[in-house]
């Protein structure tokens, strides 16, 4: 009786062996993707926004240069984003810390901030509010008889309508006021328009005009490595994972950065006193599109 041997020779185990070490040691390539890497490597802008890069995409730039929650669309070149169903203005955009400045729609035709209808929520996946915000409350069809002087007072559109609701900053008398509303909303506003309101140095429709501030957590880490070793931060949206594009045609893809990262450039000269005062004259980075 013959013994039949299931299990392989050492010659087909170390075959196996050597192709699966071989499949770790070379990148995927990024042609089965079907994209262009020179589609990818300059930034976009929309009205004051400039050097808009990933994981940011629209306005002409290609739907694989970026990730697909973070589509811009630039409407009469105003950058807008789309958040949990939510439209918002980009007011600003800082890469390098990485925060977005955004606000409620504004009603451009009518000149006038656009009702908020429901609460501000984020995609906690994607983004994470800062530490400079604050909750207001705006309370709707409120009975006058019962709202103090604490409150103030917001026109905003509704429908094409101007509409009136009350804006509240603290919110323990929001909490208290609402019975006394047919509905309320709360949304995110800068403590320091906040501020400016209980100082009367700002009105109520500057506060929302100013937005709030979200940081955007989505392959932060890995893209700020790609980018330092040379690659092109991208996105596989078949495997939807990150990954660097590196090579002079970007037809490599690694996970994480390139190998053999360039040389890092000079350091930058010391400020001096003299080179220091007229750095701290530098106008602010935030811009306004009220």
């Amino acid at each position: 009786m013959y013994l039949i041997n299931f299990f392989p020779s050492p010659l087909i185990i170390s075959v196996v062996v050597v192709i699966f070490l071989l499949s770790l040691s070379f990148p995927e390539s990024a042609c089965s993707e079907d994209i262009s890497y020179s589609n990818c490597k300059s930034s976009f802008e929309c009205g004051r926004l400039r050097h808009i890069s990933y994981p940011f995409w629209g306005n002409g730039q290609p739907y694989y240069c970026g990730h697909p929650k973070f589509e811009l669309h630039c409407e009469r070149g105003k950058p807008t984003i789309e958040i949990k169903s939510q439209k918002y203005l980009v007011l600003h955009m800082h890469h390098e810390t990485p925060i977005l400045k955004i606000a409620r729609l504004y009603d451009w035709l009518n000149e006038s901030i656009v009702c908020p209808e429901s609460n501000t929520t984020m995609d906690c996946a994607l983004f994470r509010y800062t530490f400079n915000n604050q909750n207001a409350t705006l309370l709707y069809d409120c009975d006058p008889e019962f709202l103090p002087p604490q409150t103030s007072e917001l026109l905003c559109m509704k429908n094409g309508k101007p509409e009136y609701a009350s804006f509240v900053t603290d919110t323990n008398l929001a909490n208290r006021l609402a019975s006394r509303c047919e509905f309320s909303v709360v949304v995110s506003v800068l403590a320091t328009a906040a501020q400016g309101l209980a100082d009367h140095s700002l009105y109520t429709n500057d506060v929302l005009g100013q937005g709030f501030e979200v940081e955007w957590i989505v392959d932060g880490t890995h893209c700020r490595a790609c980018i330092v070793s040379g690659g092109i931060c991208r996105y596989n949206w078949t495997s939807h994972k990150f990954f660097c594009a590196c090579g002079e045609s970007g037809d490599q893809a690694y996970p994480i950065s390139c190998p053999n990262p360039p040389e890092p450039p000079p350091a930058a000269p010391s400020l001096t006193a003299s080179n220091f005062a007229e750095s701290s004259m530098c106008p602010s980075s935030f811009h306004d599109f009220s």
